[in-house]
């Protein structure tokens, strides 16, 4: 069956030309490549709990000197008056007509309260500063109706008391908040000084709310800090509006909620930028299909990893993007990138002085020149702005990070969610439909051209804690396209076991569920899996009977679409729950989805202790040892103990698995052999084996350095 859609709106949000709103795409390294863009297909994530926002955690103060007004919503702001007193009181009411676009049903409810969302996708309370207090909500997801019948759009606004503006020639509207986006950003700060805004209003866009993917949060709490200047300045009645409109297409399309707290108006800092949106970019070439553009490791977290051989001399480019919140145009911002990496990894510290940054530039991305190494370990690259008099240098600095080792490919490009997810499986009853949505999701690997090949041996999936073990299986098969190739190759899967409780992931930690490679005839064998140069793979989870809630954990933003275009790192496709590896097919269309599924993959020896195949199990007590030394310079030794006497054979092959040596062994149960293998006339690389004891395959990868 096709899945439950939620399709993303882009441009639906009207705004005034006289909003003070300014986007400077200017690159340091190609002007062209950095374009934002509505990113699609459609994306299929759930997002219960407290999610973590993408960005930096804000700002703590713009505002220069003391605040002319501030709110910190105690529970009288709608009656007796709020922190000002009693001529302190905010009203509410329902957007009219076309204010962001759109009519309104379900009345007003900007409510006062200091509990978080009364809804399923509920982030939490907001833990803003004076949160003991209370804050005001608008809280769409829990009135929202699921039916999608038209003009069911939930949207209000909350309107502040007159503001004394007359002394400022800068204003700055300062507000912490907690936003969690559906699907499109539904919220816009409106000024007047009118307080019938009859007339006179600047519509004023938060722009880390805008800057959001679908279904996901700011920080808890972000500060914002809106340049309201040319609608308040010099005014000595000044009224604000935050405004919510939900903007839908017909298909349950709503935002969740928008929690605002401790507001300030007064002067903006003189000098004020951040960095943002920082990540690691490596270009991976382009097909004539569009679907693969770039390979990105790491962003501001540990968890992006790629082993050695698939390391090309295609540079790696730190890429961060700096924002000025001052009303001040900034000339000559000096910007670095410095390099801790591991020992034996080349210098790196680069710096730019940025020109001009001109007043409310959210988008000017700098990326810096290519880096280029192979050496293992781990790499952070920190990125500082260093301007002189910044009120709040705490966000002028930013890391990303990655990780180079031999047996793991991890292309999640920011922190793992634990607050959101794909859904493989969901019944009817979870998602407010009629029927139940199956599908079918996985990670994008690009392995560049001139790449030494390797051997998959399995796959790790982090299954969500909010999924319900039940009946089924699940497997993980392998999808390829060629640069230049219209679609999907199947390749091979991987066994398929089902999901018990002990196989999800707890709302504290990530579990990797472990998945290993087969031949397809009960025996470990991952030659069929040999990675090729100049190759796009797609690992998909796919399933088998299942018939309970399952869903598979997302990573952060950003993602490929950000910096390359159209290059996700997620893809989707739809699923007849049959296992069948038509399933995800043969079609570039069936890549998309924003964040990247917490999928990797696995290189190296194979562990045979998980499953029970092979005669009367013996080999589940057998112990298959890993080669020794590894690298090999002149040789290099296998270990292997079975628990009954066997026949045992050890074979080495080329990468392309032709045969180069094999030893037979008469095994003594319980007695420990060795099979020695001669590697001084070998040519250096990786090279495969395998031990068949039982019927049974264990195979692996040895180095060959001289």
């Amino acid at each position: 069956m096709k899945k439950s859609l939620l399709l993303l709106v882009a441009g639906a949000m009207a705004i005034s030309a006289s909003a003070q709103y300014a986007k400077s795409s200017s690159m340091l390294r190609n002007p062209s490549a950095y374009v934002k863009k509505s990113v699609g297909p459609p994306n299929y994530q759930y997002g219960p709990g407290t999610a973590p926002g993408r960005h930096s955690a804000g700002r703590t103060t713009s505002i220069a000197g003391a605040c002319v007004y501030t709110e910190t919503f105690p529970s009288t702001v709608f009656t007796s008056g709020g922190s000002g007193g009693v001529t302190d009181i905010w009203t509410t009411g329902a957007n009219t007509g076309t204010t962001l676009g759109a009519s309104v049903s379900g009345g007003n409810p900007w409510k006062w309260t200091s509990a978080g969302s009364g809804s399923g996708h509920s982030v939490g309370p907001l833990a803003s500063t004076t949160a003991a207090n209370g804050w005001v909500i608008f809280d769409a997801d829990s009135i929202h109706s699921l039916s999608g019948a038209s003009g069911d759009l939930p949207g209000g606004w909350i309107q502040s008391p007159a503001i004394n503006c007359s002394a400022l020639t800068t204003v700055g509207l300062q507000f912490q908040q907690l936003f969690e986006m559906g699907i499109q950003d539904t919220c816009v700060i409106e000024v007047s000084t009118s307080s019938t805004f009859a007339s006179g209003v600047t519509y004023y866009p938060i722009n880390r709310n805008t800057d959001l993917f679908t279904e996901s949060s700011t920080a808890n709490p972000d500060t914002e800090v809106i340049d309201i200047t040319s609608a308040a300045a010099g005014h000595a009645a000044v009224y604000i509006r935050f405004v919510f409109q939900d903007i839908g297409d017909g298909t349950n399309v709503w935002d969740f909620s928008w929690l605002i707290d401790d507001v300030c108006v007064g002067a903006l800092a003189t000098h004020d930028v951040e960095l943002n949106l920082t990540y690691l970019d490596q270009p991976f070439g382009g097909s004539t299909s569009g679907a693969f553009s770039s390979a990105m490791f790491g962003a501001g977290s540990g968890w992006g990893e790629i082993p050695q051989q698939f390391v090309t001399a295609d540079s790696i480019y730190p890429v961060t993007t700096l924002i000025n919140h001052a009303h001040t145009t900034e000339a000559s911002v000096p910007v670095t990138c410095t390099l801790a990496g591991p020992a034996g990894a080349a210098a790196y510290s680069p710096s730019y002085i940025y020109p001009s940054l001109p007043i409310g530039a959210w988008d000017s991305g700098l990326v810096f020149p290519g880096y280029w190494s192979n050496t293992v370990g781990t790499y952070t690259f920190t990125f500082n702005a260093g301007l002189t008099g910044d009120a709040d240098p705490a966000n002028n600095t930013q890391t990303a990070v990655f990780k180079i080792d031999d047996t793991i490919w991890n292309v999640n490009n920011g922190p793992i969610d634990l607050n959101s997810a794909y859904y493989l499986y969901a019944t009817a009853a979870s998602i407010g439909a009629s029927a139940p949505l199956e599908s079918c999701t996985g990670a994008r690997f690009d392995a560049g051209p001139g790449v030494v090949g390797d051997t998959v041996s399995g796959f790790g999936v982090a299954f969500a804690s909010f999924s319900t073990p039940g009946a089924g299986k699940v497997s993980v098969q392998l999808y390829s396209n060629t640069q230049g190739s219209p679609g999907w190759t199947y390749v091979g899967e991987s066994f398929a076991h089902s999901i018990g409780a002990g196989d999800l992931s707890t709302s504290s930690g990530i579990h990797w569920d472990d998945f290993r490679c087969y031949n397809g005839y009960g025996a470990f064998n991952s030659v069929w899996c040999i990675l090729q140069p100049n190759t796009t793979y797609a690992a998909i989870v796919q399933l088998n009977g299942i018939t309970s809630n399952l869903l598979i954990y997302s990573t952060e933003a950003p993602d490929a679409t950000y910096f390359n275009g159209p290059g996700y790192f997620g893809q989707s496709g739809t699923s007849t729950n049959s296992d069948a590896n038509t399933d995800f097919g043969s079609g570039t269309d069936r890549t998309g989805t924003t964040y990247v599924p917490t999928v990797q993959m696995y290189f190296g020896n194979i562990p045979t202790q998980r499953y029970n195949v092979g005669v009367n199990n013996v080999n589940e007590e057998n112990s298959i040892g890993t080669p020794f030394p590894n690298p090999s310079n002149y040789s290099f030794t296998i270990p292997f103990t079975l628990v009954q006497d066997n026949n045992v054979t050890v074979t080495l092959m080329d990468m392309m698995g032709q045969v180069i040596n094999t030893q037979n062994f008469n095994a003594i149960g319980g007695k420990t052999s060795t099979a020695v293998f001669n590697t001084s006339n070998l040519a250096e690389g990786i090279y495969l084996y395998s031990v068949q004891a039982n019927g049974v395959n264990t195979t692996g990868r040895v180095v060959v350095a001289h």
